[in-house]
């Protein structure tokens, strides 16, 4: 369980850095877009983990 906990945490952290870096300008636009889908896929795998802690918890 806290290693769920952990692997949530950092993932969290991941998705916060990721967001401001997928609208930055000096990149070019399919480097943005990818890390935008990167950013995605992260918080849907997060929401996951969210679920899958919640469940164990009962």
């Amino acid at each position: 369980m806290k290693k769920l906990n952990t692997e949530y945490d950092e993932l969290t952290d991941k998705i916060a850095k990721a967001w401001p870096a997928a609208s930055n300008l000096d990149i070019s636009d399919e480097q943005r877009q990818l890390i935008g889908i990167q950013a995605k896929a992260m918080e849907t795998y997060a929401q996951a983990l969210a679920i899958r802690i919640k469940l164990l918890e009962k």
